[in-house]
């Protein structure tokens, strides 16, 4: 469950009102990290269904799916950068951890 995962239990203590500035920015760090983490799972599972006709082919796929998530990651990445202005808008900083939170329910 998620308020028994120590790194959301960080983000949710950053992302509090009576915090220093230094938790607050690793909160925002962490969730860059779960972020990260997420989409990596999407790579792993799609890459585990990968087949083709011959190497070349699985490998042209392997490699398509890898640069579509570099860029999936780099857009989710500065989305959240802008929106929060790297974990300075305390109000969009929770509202990203709640959004993130439901993506990881949703197994994604």
């Amino acid at each position: 469950m998620l308020n028994e995962n120590p790194v959301y239990e960080a983000i949710v203590i950053g992302v509090g009102t009576a915090v220093s500035t230094t938790a607050a920015v690793l909160a925002h760090e962490r969730l860059h990290y779960v972020i990260g983490t997420l989409i990596g799972r999407e790579l792993d599972t799609e890459l585990a269904a990968v087949t083709g006709d011959d190497i070349a082919s699985v490998q042209a796929t392997a490699r398509q799916l890898i640069s579509d998530k570099n860029d999936r990651a780099y857009a989710i990445g500065t989305a959240y950068d802008d929106d929060t202005n790297h974990g300075t808008v305390a109000a969009e900083q929770q509202r990203w951890l709640v959004q993130v939170q439901g993506w990881e329910h949703a197994g994604n």
